[in-house]
C-alpha cells in the first residue's frame, strides 16, 4: 500500500530518533567510530528529510515507483514535460545519493574495524567485508544479516544502472529476501523498484545490525579509539 509523504516523513524521523538514540546511550568515547558512525549515517537522513520537504514543497507524489526512466513522463495537465523530468529525478536523486552514502560510511566503517581486529587485513570488496565482520563478530542469524546488508548494494548499484539489475556476481542474480515483513526481489535484467517507505524499512534494519555489530564482545574488546576513516582503498 502506498504511504502519504506524512507517513514517509515520519518513518525516517524515527530512524533519525533511533540513530540519536543509539549515539547519544553508547558507552564509546567521542571521537571513536564506533560511537560516531551513527552520528554521520543520521546527517543523510537529516538531509533526506530535508528534499522529503522540498518535495512537499512541489506536490511532488512519492507514491509512485516508475521514476526509474526519467523519459517516461506522465501526462500530467498543466505541467510541462521538463517539469515532470523534473518531478521524476527527484525521485532518484536521493535514493541514490542515500544509498551510496550509507554503502561507502558502512564499508569504511567496517574496513577500520578489521584493522583492529586483524593487523594483516587486505582491503576487499563490499561483499567480502560485510560477511568478514558479521562472521567475526558472531553475531545472530548471520546469513540474513549478511544478505540484509547487501541488499542495500543491489539497489545502489541498480539504481546506477538506469534501475536495471545487473549483478557482477552470478549468486546474486535471482535474489529475495524478507526484512521486517517487506520482500526485496531482484531478477538479473529486470528493472527494481523500491519505495521511500520500502527504503526506510531496509535502512531501519541495517542500524539494528550495526548496533549489534558494535555490542557484540569482539568490538567491545577493542580498547583503542577506532577513528572514522574514508580512505577508499
Amino acid at each position: 500500500m502506498s504511504k502519504s509523504l506524512e507517513e514517509v516523513f515520519e518513518l525516517y524521523q524515527n530512524i533519525h530518533y533511533k540513530l540519536s538514540e543509539i549515539k547519544t546511550k553508547s558507552s564509546y568515547p567521542d571521537d571513536d567510530n564506533r560511537k560516531d558512525i551513527f552520528g554521520v549515517l543520521n546527517s543523510q537522513v537529516i538531509f533526506l528529510q530535508t528534499l522529503l520537504h522540498v518535495m512537499d514543497t512541489r506536490r511532488i507524489s512519492i507514491q509512485d515507483p516508475s521514476f526509474l526512466n526519467p523519459f517516461q513522463f506522465k501526462a500530467i495537465f498543466g505541467i510541462s514535460i521538463f517539469e515532470s523530468w523534473l518531478d521524476t529525478e527527484f525521485q532518484i536523486i536521493p535514493k541514490i545519493s542515500l544509498m551510496t552514502t550509507w554503502n561507502f560510511l558502512i564499508e569504511n566503517f567496517f574496513k577500520s574495524l578489521f584493522l583492529k581486529i586483524d593487523s594483516n587485513y587486505i582491503s576487499k570488496g563490499y561483499y567480502s567485508i560485510v560477511q568478514g565482520i558479521i562472521t567475526q563478530t558472531e553475531i545472530s542469524d548471520p546469513d540474513t544479516k549478511i544478505k540484509t546488508l547487501y541488499t542495500l548494494a543491489l539497489y545502489r548499484n541498480a539504481l546506477h544502472n538506469q534501475g536495471v539489475h545487473l549483478p557482477s556476481d552470478s549468486r546474486w542474480d535471482d535474489f529475495s529476501i524478507h526484512v521486517k515483513n517487506t520482500v526485496f526481489s531482484f531478477t538479473k535484467g529486470k528493472k527494481i523498484e523500491i519505495t521511500f517507505s520500502e527504503l526506510a524499512v531496509l535502512l531501519d534494519a541495517t542500524i539494528d545490525i550495526l548496533d549489534e555489530i558494535i555490542n557484540s564482545q569482539k568490538i567491545q574488546d577493542i580498547t583503542e579509539k577506532i577513528p572514522l576513516t574514508l580512505s577508499t582503498d
